[in-house]
């Protein structure tokens, strides 16, 4: 082959490449970057239309990658100031989906966000301090949201959502001076959920599992130290779980399964509180505090209508209820002072 005829082959093979390309269009990127040792990468693949990313970062050594692949009218944007920071997000296929990474802290903070198919789903990660890391995963439904925010140490958030309408996680471990804070939430299907952390303090942990259902709301607020909530929420509709714990070492364990219009209130103060509750049923509802130390109280409740009531101070006090039926009154105090 003569040299003019090897030119023009390269030339019809770019060309032909080009044209496999042609249902990426109207999409835009842009990168701005100071200081030093930064890395950033943008690829919008095939059939990704009218989509957008945009990574912006200063500091030192910060690495941000974008991806975005079948898309359509989806954005992504990556902001990182301080040294050693590292986001990535991910689009595969879906319309209008957001992911949105800003990391301020001053070291070694990790953010990832994967949103596959879906439309209209919305994904932010804000954190500040260091060595903290969140990671959210978006599968297929529309109108979902999820926010992320934490501070202070070596925090750690892991949000799995799939399917389902407009549902919400939110978690918050944003204390300055926090350190070793975890959260985990599985939401799946359903509509209309929310799910809402808050820890501030140090060692906290939340596990929360939310499925199908409608309506249904868990509030989880932890402050201290070494505290631990365990929610099961599954089907249902209208069921909610308000939960605060302050001081150290509690330990909550709530399940609520199928039925509606359920509600578990649970407080718990001091140190090493214990309670495990558990609703199947209509109407149902909980309601538990819990102050001094070491403390327990067991509630389970199946029916309709029931009604469950305990208060305990002092320590090393102990409360069971079990209701089976419908429209079941129960309370138990202990050590309170009237």
């Amino acid at each position: 082959m003569s040299r003019h005829s090897a030119i023009v082959a390269a030339v019809v093979l770019a060309l032909g490449g080009v044209s496999a390309q042609a249902e990426t269009t109207d999409n835009t990127a842009t990168q701005i970057q100071g200081g030093n040792g930064n890395y950033a990468t943008i690829s919008q693949g095939d059939f990704t239309t009218g989509s957008s990313a945009g990574q912006y970062q200063t500091g030192n050594n910060n690495s941000a990658t974008t991806e975005q692949f079948g898309t359509t009218n989806s954005s992504s944007s990556i902001t990182q100031m301080g040294d050693e920071q590292t986001a990535s997000t991910a689009q595969l296929g879906g319309e209008g989906n957001s992911a949105n990474v800003t990391q301020e802290g001053y070291f070694e903070n990790s953010a990832a966000i994967m949103q596959d198919g879906g439309m209209v789903n919305t994904a932010w990660i804000t954190q500040e301090g260091g060595y903290n890391n969140a990671f959210i995963e978006q599968s297929g439904g529309s109108y979902n949201s999820v926010e992320v925010a934490q501070g202070g140490d070596g925090n750690g958030a892991t949000v799995l959502q799939s399917d389902g309408s407009d549902n919400y996680v939110g978690v918050n471990q944003y204390a300055s001076l926090g350190s070793g804070n975890g959260a985990t939430v599985f939401q799946f299907g359903g509509s209309g959920s929310t799910t809402d952390i808050g820890q501030s303090g140090d060692n906290n942990g939340v596990f929360i599992i939310q499925a199908e259902g409608s309506g249904n709301d868990i509030w989880v607020s932890q402050s201290g130290s070494g505290n631990s909530a365990d929610v099961l929420q599954i089907l249902g509709e209208g069921n909610t779980v308000d939960m605060t714990q302050e001081g150290s070492d509690h330990i909550a364990e709530v399940t609520q399964l199928s039925g509606g219009d359920s509600d578990i209130l649970l407080y718990q103060g001091g140190m090493s509180q214990e309670a495990v509750l558990a609703q199947d049923g209509w109407g149902n509802m909980i309601t538990v505090a819990q102050i001094g130390s070491g403390n327990y109280t067991n509630v389970g409740q199946t029916g309709d209508g029931n009604t469950a009531t305990v208060g305990q101070a002092d320590s090393g006090n102990q409360a069971f209820i079990t209701q089976m039926g419908n429209s079941n009154v129960a309370a138990i105090t202990q050590g309170l002072v009237n």
